[in-house]
């Protein structure tokens, strides 16, 4: 039977764990992607990014009502919305932190078949499936850069496709000129869904 005095240590150990895994997924790729895993995909990874999902939004309400009391009467009110995240219902809040996380294994599972298929047309992807899938979890880890006041989601996306590009050249062992072009499609994506997002193309006809 574990004793009740360990309950703490362990705790520190696995929040050691999360907080060092974060670091190595953001700054140091070459120490984690890839990594040997059993089984046909590392659910350890998967937990990573369920994690990093579940947890961003609330830090940014957590951080939104305690730095509100601070700056607002420093800042103007348009200037303090530009530069904090959007306030949540009680609904929106559950769906950020509880459905998102919950549908993400599936999403990434399916975004990573994708993406191998891409890599496999690009005659990469020499590690299999479950690499692929690897780096698209460790790169969620990206998501905290969210928590940056006015622009922290550009500087997550692009942070995010550095690490795609790093993770699918250490995880697989393949070479930039053919992981490369598999991004660029992801910056070209990019690029269309902000244009759109600002008005700055018109909305294909549906």
């Amino acid at each position: 039977m574990t004793d009740a005095g360990e309950q703490p240590h362990k705790v520190r150990g696995w929040a050691q764990g999360v907080v060092q895994t974060l670091r190595f997924a953001l700054w140091h790729p070459s120490r984690l992607y890839g990594r040997p895993f059993t089984g046909a995909v590392d659910w350890r990874a998967i937990h990573f990014a369920i994690g990093v999902t579940a947890l961003v939004p609330l830090a940014e309400q957590v951080l939104l009502y305690a730095l509100i009391p601070l700056v607002n009467s420093m800042l103007p009110l348009p200037v303090l919305v530009l530069f904090l995240p959007p306030r949540l219902s009680a609904e929106e809040l559950f769906r950020a932190v509880v459905l998102v996380p919950g549908m993400l294994p599936i999403l990434l599972m399916v975004y990573a078949a994708v993406l191998h298929a891409l890599l496999w047309l690009a005659e990469s992807g020499e590690r299999g499936y479950g690499v692929t899938l690897q780096c698209a979890c460790f790169c969620m880890g990206s998501m905290v850069f969210r928590l940056l006041p006015y622009g922290g989601g550009y500087v997550a996306a692009t942070w995010w496709l550095g690490l795609l590009a790093a993770g699918l050249h250490y995880g697989h062992g393949s070479p930039w000129h053919r992981v490369l072009p598999v991004v660029a499609l992801h910056v070209a994506a990019f690029a269309w869904l902000v244009a759109l997002a600002n008005g700055w193309v018109d909305r294909p006809p549906l």
